[in-house]
């Protein structure tokens, strides 16, 4: 007797369950791609992800001053690079969101002429854009950080070094051609360096920043209303070295999360138990020199932060494994030279900068996905190649594949469209039952490996197993992609076997680096 099989197929990271026909995802690759264009790059990285997890790199080039990498795949491979400033320009601090439409919004400082600039792509490769001076009175725009409102409309914070306060740039259209901009904090000393910004549900911001009088402070500033005319001003942590490299975002509760450095002492986490932040708790990420640190929430609803290990050289990300962040992993994403400055997190993505090779890199936790955005591809996708009169290849409840030895070649046969995964490791593996198999022949599976219609390389793996046995997982040696391809034909079945039946079950495809 036989089980009742269906038969599966697995790629991804998330797991949906059809009646006959499943997908499965698996591991995710970790993926690193250099995105700055052939002129060397200066740092100043900033990043941002579309709706098709495709992401956008502003950063600081040594050709223009301030560039952005369009990516047209979730792993940038082949992106459109913009030289988007002006010869000898020098751009600091970038930002970059992107608006409804879908189009990039940058914002940063000029430091050739001190002011503070906005640049507003007018389509989503940035093929054209408006530029406008946000602020130009006095050396302002050091420490910009940028967020866009409900109506796309930019909010900068930002230091005054000519006036040593931290300021507040709201824009009153998309141009920003009349912005309202107010000094929030000009509290004495020098304040308002390492400047982050977000705005909560009703478009208030919320900025965490550096007091550097003495003793050195993490402050937060939360405003009331959208223009921020009266805000709460809240020393959140103090002592030496305390609050530089601020990067603030909101938990799913919509309270304040910020992950700042001190000094040669470590990187630390401010959870705020309050909209102010009157009574957060303080963690200490890593005792270890570090700066650049960068911000988000992840998928679990708790903080993920990466930063620049200036003790090791090396990019880092930690993962709070819980809500207060009591219990978090510590990663080494990239350790290849001097790596990690000026990381920037959005979703499963760091941007950062290379500086043994004056590039601009990309870390990507990457999913490869297929197009078919409900994980269900149907049975009848798979087709059956060979010359077996009774093979079964049902869509009804009871029965799967059963192939019956005859001499010829019987195969299952999909194609399953992928993305090129630089450096990816493809594992096959199915479940197989057998009963009589005959001796001689082959049993097993390929891999082809597809670019449009031609098959770029192959890889075959075979099943040992003759006679009559139970259900048998059979693990294909992982098959190492090519340089480019779009697609990956499976067939599994048997060859000149004259006998037996074959049933088969739970074919996985997983992919790593």
């Amino acid at each position: 007797m036989f089980k009742r099989m269906k038969i599966g197929l697995t790629v991804g990271l998330l797991a949906t369950a059809a009646v006959l026909f499943t997908q499965t995802a698996h591991a995710a690759a970790d993926v690193i791609t250099v995105v700055s264009g052939p002129t060397f790059a200066l740092g100043h990285s900033a990043i941002a992800i579309d709706e098709n997890d495709n992401p956008y790199i502003a950063y600081y080039s040594g050709l223009g001053g301030l560039a952005l990498s369009v990516c047209d795949t979730p792993t940038c491979t082949n992106p459109i690079i913009r030289e988007l400033g002006d010869l000898g320009n020098s751009a600091f601090y970038p930002n970059v969101a992107l608006d409804s439409s879908g189009n990039p919004v940058i914002g940063s400082q000029d430091s050739s002429f001190d002011q503070l600039e906005l640049v507003r792509c007018t389509d989503p490769t940035c093929a054209s854009s408006t530029v406008t001076v946000v602020d130009s009175q006095g050396d302002v725009g050091q420490y910009a950080s940028m967020a866009l409102d409900s109506a796309d409309r930019p909010v900068f914070s930002y230091y005054d070094a000519t006036n040593t306060d931290l300021k507040l740039a709201v824009c009153n259209n998309l141009t920003c051609t009349n912005p309202t901009i107010r000094v929030l904090d000009a509290s004495g000393g020098d304040v308002g360096l390492y400047t982050s910004i977000v705005l909560d549900d009703a478009n208030r911001p919320i900025i965490s920043y550096y007091d550097a009088a003495t003793p050195e402070k993490l402050k937060l500033a939360v405003c009331n209303n959208p223009t921020c005319t009266n805000p709460a001003i809240t020393t959140v942590d103090s002592g030496a070295g305390i609050g530089e490299y601020t990067s603030v975002t909101l938990t799913p509760e919509g309270l304040p999360v910020i992950s700042y450095t001190g000094g040669i002492d470590g990187i630390y986490l401010a959870l705020c138990n309050d909209r102010i932040c009157s009574n957060p708790t303080i963690r200490t990420l890593q005792n270890i020199e570090a700066a650049y640190t960068s911000i988000t929430i992840g998928e679990t609803g708790y903080p993920v932060v990466a930063y620049y290990d200036a003790t090791n050289e090396d990019l880092k990300l930690a993962v709070c494994t819980n809500s207060s962040c009591s219990n978090r992993n510590i990663r080494t994403l990239d350790s290849g030279g001097d790596v990690g400055e000026y990381a920037a997190i959005a979703d499963r993505a760091v941007a950062y900068f290379d500086n043994t090779n004056l590039t601009i890199k990309l870390y990507r936790a990457y999913r490869p996905t297929l197009p078919n955005a409900g994980f269900d591809l149907p049975l009848s996708d798979w087709a059956l190649i060979g010359g077996a009169d009774n093979a079964q290849l049902c869509l009804t409840d009871g029965c799967a594949v059963a192939l019956t030895g005859d001499g010829s070649t019987d195969l299952i046969r999909t194609t399953v469209p992928v993305e090129t995964i630089p450096g990816g490791l493809w594992t096959l593996s199915f479940e197989v039952t057998g009963l009589n198999i005959a001796s001689g022949g082959q049993m097993g599976a390929r891999l082809e490996f597809l670019e449009g219609d031609a098959t770029v390389a192959t890889a075959n793996c075979l099943a040992p197993e003759r006679g009559t046995f139970d259900a048998t997982t059979v693990t294909c040696p992982p098959a190492a992609a090519p340089s480019s391809y779009d697609a990956i034909r499976i067939s599994i079945g048997w060859q000149n076997i004259s006998g037996g039946l074959l049933f088969i079950d739970d074919v996985a495809l997983d992919v790593t680096n």
